[in-house]
């Protein structure tokens, strides 16, 4: 299958475009679709990949498509899917949309036996679903109140006041009556560095 880009269209009233709405065209063999499961290449939108997933009805003149999730069940847990499902009319490329899953093979929807399916989705309520920001901490970046953090013999720069919103411990040594309050280094000990950047990539 080929991934297309999104066009102009809506699903359920969101709007195309954007890193939360994909598009999936599929041109299959129709002889290739059994009672198993077939699934078309993946797409990613808001790091995590979906498919078509084809496969024949019981009655093996209707076909079935759903849009499906290749990830663990945990990731997608709570995301909310609005899908359109359409077949394109190879006689003259218009589409038939609906929001079944059930289609004949008519013969109108085929060309050198080969079948397209499109499904456009736009995700919302993914929160945590996104990939991780990979900041750059070895080299001080733009923040003005930096400080240097030493862990493990490695020094990361950092900002005091977005460290002191996340954590108590932190606003104390930096805002508190501590001797680091004035430091522009400060070494913290008990800490796997990998952990530590791993952290500040999520705040």
């Amino acid at each position: 299958g080929r991934v297309m880009a999104s066009d102009a269209q809506k699903v359920d009233g969101v709007p195309a475009g954007g890193d939360s709405f994909g598009t999936i065209r599929w041109e299959i063999d129709k002889d290739y679709i059994s009672t198993y499961a077939h699934y078309s290449s993946k797409v990613e939108v808001v790091g995590m990949n979906w498919a078509i997933m084809v496969f024949k009805d019981e009655d093996e003149n209707y076909v079935r498509a759903f849009l499906r999730s290749m990830e663990d069940r945990n990731k997608v847990q709570g995301v909310e899917v609005a899908v359109k499902l359409s077949l394109i009319n190879h006689k003259d490329g218009s589409k038939t949309v609906t929001n079944k899953n059930r289609w004949s093979y008519g013969r109108f929807w085929t060309k050198d036996n080969k079948i397209t399916f499109e499904i456009q989705f736009a995700l919302s309520n993914f929160k945590g679903s996104r990939k991780i920001r990979q900041v750059d901490f070895t080299s001080p970046n733009f923040f003005v109140d930096n400080i240097g953090l030493l862990i493990e013999g490695k020094k990361i720069y950092v900002s005091k006041q977005l460290l002191s919103i996340h954590s108590p411990v932190f606003h104390s040594m930096f805002y508190g009556n501590f001797d680091e309050k004035n430091k522009n280094e400060v070494e913290l000990k008990d800490i796997a560095i990998n952990d530590f950047i791993e952290l500040l990539n999520v705040i």
